[in-house]
């Protein structure tokens, strides 16, 4: 693991570099609050200037170019940016074929709307039934990461 001097490393961050990775931070990067890098493969390279936004995560094999920019909240997986680029916040980038075989997938159930209330089988009658608050964004989370980040939505979120 190499932290050059002139880093900026914010409270909470988590640098994770599994048997035979690397994480290498230059100088001028800053990372931003509460934000996991976490090394595999070749490790993860961030170039000069380079800025990473709070609760963003980087996983795998990662290469961000001098300059880019990624969003708060953003997850990279196996993936390159080119120097100067810049990823929105919230954004899924990567190469999601490299990971673990998939498992075979879940029939498909009707979501329940959001916020929905869940009563589990056996559940005495008397007792409060849980809820699920944003189960909408896990369910579209869950379908981004099964698709490779193709979304089927048609609305535009790149703002």
């Amino acid at each position: 693991m190499h932290l050059d001097p002139q880093a900026v490393i914010a409270p909470g961050v988590c640098l994770i570099a599994n048997p035979g990775s690397r994480i290498r931070v230059a100088a001028g990067v800053c990372l931003g609050l509460g934000t996991i890098l976490h090394a595999d493969g070749e490790g993860i390279v961030l170039e000069t200037g380079v800025i990473v936004g709070a609760g963003v995560l980087l996983i795998g094999t990662v290469r961000v170019g001098a300059q880019a920019c990624i969003g708060a909240t953003s997850t990279v997986y196996n993936a390159t940016i080119a120097p100067g680029q810049m990823i929105a916040p919230g954004s899924l980038c990567g190469d999601m074929g490299r990971g673990p075989t998939p498992a075979p997938p879940e029939p498909e159930s009707p979501a329940p709307a959001e916020n929905a209330t869940v009563q589990k089988e056996g559940t005495p009658a008397n007792q409060t039934p849980r809820t699920v608050v944003g189960l909408q964004y896990f369910n579209q989370l869950r379908v981004t990461l099964r698709t490779g980040g193709i979304s089927t939505n048609s609305t535009d979120h790149s703002g």
